[in-house]
Formats: structure tokens, sequence, C-alpha cells
């Protein structure tokens, strides 16, 4: 059959891109074609649609949230509002998360406007999780460069390059079948590719204990950092005058 003939050179094909992790999970099934069929096509479109996401988020999150830290340090709001600065964070941090609820709402709703009934089944509680955590870095990643850069060009800059670059060595637009393992190896220090990898688990119906875990640590970890470096400015400030 042409359906046979096709699956059988697309797993050669991916048998000859080297992906280690991809060749052991093709090497366990007996029957290739029986298994790509039990995989209903609207999952594919659902997984496919939630790792483009990928770059939505990316790009529109950082891109924001940058520009609302910018501006809060132009107009000292502290002295208009009476503030303290342990509330400002918390104030500005709440509003970039209810900012990046409704962003997930918008993706949801395209879904779910473009694929229909086929969008809410199966395992859409799973890819909901995955984004909201995925949403939660990318929120983490946007202070740390906050408090490394203060130009909006080059936040600008930054936010472009590093949300499609990413999306490309992380296999949000490139299937990780088709990376080589250098490319693979350093996407695996940004949370974008373990959001891939969850979104592919949920479709494999494997783990994602360690790919959601993954994102929380990178969560903490440029949270931790963009406070150390905060610390650090407000301490020469504070020596100069």
């Amino acid at each position: 059959m042409m359906i046979e003939r096709d699956v059988n050179e697309y797993l050669q094909l991916l048998l000859l891109s080297h992906n280690q992790e991809d060749v052991d999970f093709l090497s366990t099934i007996d029957n290739k074609v029986e298994f790509v069929k039990e995989i209903k096509s609207f999952d594919i479109w659902v997984s496919e649609y939630f790792k483009a996401s990928a770059y939505i988020i990316m790009s529109i999150l950082i891109m924001v949230v940058c520009t609302v830290y910018i501006n809060f340090k132009k107009v000292d709001i502290r002295n208009i509002m009476a503030i303290k600065n342990k509330n400002l964070f918390l104030y500005t941090n709440i509003a970039n998360f209810i900012f990046s609820i409704i962003l997930i709402a918008i993706i949801f709703i395209i879904g779910m406007l473009t694929m229909r009934k086929d969008f809410l089944v199966g395992h859409i509680l799973y890819y909901m999780l995955n984004v909201i955590v995925f949403s939660i870095s990318m929120l983490s990643f946007a202070y740390l460069i906050n408090q490394l850069f203060l130009k909006k060009e080059v936040i600008t800059m930054i936010a472009n390059i590093f949300s499609l670059g990413l999306s490309f060595i992380s296999g949000a637009f490139i299937p990780l079948a088709f990376l080589s393992e250098k490319t693979i190896f350093f996407a695996k220090f940004f949370p974008t590719y373990y959001y891939v990898v969850s979104t592919r688990n949920i479709l494999k119906g494997d783990s994602l204990y360690f790919s959601i875990g993954m994102q929380l640590l990178f969560s903490l970890l440029y949270i931790l950092l963009g406070i150390f470096i905060s610390n650090q400015k407000r301490s020469k400030d504070s020596l100069v005058f």
C-alpha cells in the first residue's frame, strides 16, 4: 500500500538522522505501520500545533514583559503610588503572569477554532500543563534579561534571535530526529528543548516528570540569577551615593 511505503521511507530517513533516542524508540516496534495507525491524525496535528506555539510564547512574553519592566524603570512608579520594592516586584510579576494566562487562553482558543472538537480530546490537559510551565520559564527568562539589558532595542533583538533560533534548534520547527547531536546538546541548556520533548512525550504517552521538572528548574535558575544581578546593581548604586 502507498501508506505503508511512505511510512517505511520516513522511518528509514529517521534512522539515517542518527538520533539515538528516536532510533531506540522505533527499534522496539514490531509493526511500524500498525503503530503509526494507532496515533490518530488529529493527535499529531495538536502536538505540532503546540510545538509551533513555543515560538509565539517566547517572542511575545519576552518582548512584552521586558517592555513593562523597562517602562517601570523609566517612570519611578514608587513615587507615584508609594509602593515598596518588594510589593512592586510582586505586583509586576502578578501582572505578567495574568498576561501569560491571557496569551495561553488565546492560543487554546485559536486551536479550538481551527481544529474544533478534535482539539479538546486526547491529552489536552497535559498540553495545558506543559504550556503553563513553559510560560513560567519564559517569564523568568524575561526577568533575567531585564536585569542584564536596559535598552528596548537590545531586548527586541534578543527576543527575535532567541525565540526564532531556539525554535529551530530545539525541535519546535524542525523535528528532533533531523537535528545533529551537537545541536541537541546545545539546545538542552534551554527550557524550549524540554517543552518540545514534553509535547512529544504527551503524543507517545510517556512520562512528563523529567521534562516538566527541567523547565521548572530553569525557571528557578533564571529567577535566582535575576535577583542576584539586581542585588549587585543595587549595592553598587548605594556605594556611589
